[in-house]
């Protein structure tokens, strides 16, 4: 990475993209020397970047201990998805009847890229297709600005859709989703597509609730006591050695059958 006068900003970026899609696990330490080695960068763009991700709640510091990768706080899950599904529905109430054309076919166009990557299994590549479909939905009613209003406010979801992605509700079933809910809108038949969307959009519970049995130590809530640092991150440094796949796997291996 280039040393140029954005570089505070694509640091910031890059970290954030990595906690949210859980190449930084939740609890996971974060040395800002290793960071700017991964980066090619000075250490004054990542020290900065962190003090961004602190204030996002991304990441926590601990003065001469360390600074942790934050778990994923269900309390803001529940209140984001809240937020999205109450904007991203009014939205949908609010589509022309003369939608436009060109935006149709790139919403199609987006589609058929999604099904490449849901069946090639690229979780990140389906996840920013995901993302440009749900924007692209907002464009249909003009409301696009709406949509960097929902983005900037729901890193914590996103991880939670991460572990989704991984062990619950594979990202075809997202896709199969997202066809089901433009074919309804193309058709104007907006009440059938507002059922649909609701219903996508609060799948994510149900993946949370599963992921949390697998790996508890990745959540916490308000109500959860702060206890002292090695007590809210148990699991930092062993985290940091594995990926959210081989987590998931070693776990299965070990949990009850139902």
């Amino acid at each position: 990475m280039k040393q140029t006068t954005s570089t505070r900003e694509s640091v910031y970026q890059e970290i954030r993209t990595r906690i949210i899609n859980l190449t930084f696990l939740p609890g996971m330490a974060l040395s800002e020397t290793e960071l700017a080695a991964q980066l090619n960068v000075s250490r004054t763009p990542v020290r900065e970047a962190l003090v961004l991700l602190d204030k996002d709640g991304l990441i926590e510091v601990f003065p001469r201990k360390g600074t942790f990768v934050t778990k994923i706080n269900l309390d803001l899950v529940r209140e984001t998805q809240f937020v999205r599904e109450a904007i991203e529905i009014a939205s949908l109430r609010s589509i022309p009847a003369d939608l436009d054309p060109e935006l149709l076919n790139e919403i199609r166009d987006n589609l058929a890229q999604q099904e490449l990557a849901a069946k090639s299994h690229d979780s990140h590549a389906f996840f920013t297709l995901d993302e440009v479909f749900h924007a692209s939905l907002m464009k249909l009613a003009n409301h696009r600005r709406s949509w960097d209003v929902i983005a900037t406010t729901k890193p914590h979801l996103d991880r939670a859709r991460y572990l989704g992605y991984q062990e619950s509700t594979p990202p075809i079933s997202f896709y199969e989703q997202h066809c089901e809910i433009f074919d309804r809108i193309c058709a104007k038949d907006l009440g059938k597509a507002e059922e649909l969307l609701s219903n996508h959009l609060r799948t994510v519970f149900d993946d949370t609730k599963i992921a949390q049995k697998i790996l508890p130590e990745f959540f916490t809530s308000e109500e959860a006591p702060s206890g002292d640092l090695n007590g809210r991150f148990p699991a930092a440094m062993a985290s940091s050695q594995q990926s959210v796949q081989e987590l998931l796997t070693l776990r299965m291996k070990h949990q009850p059958h139902q």
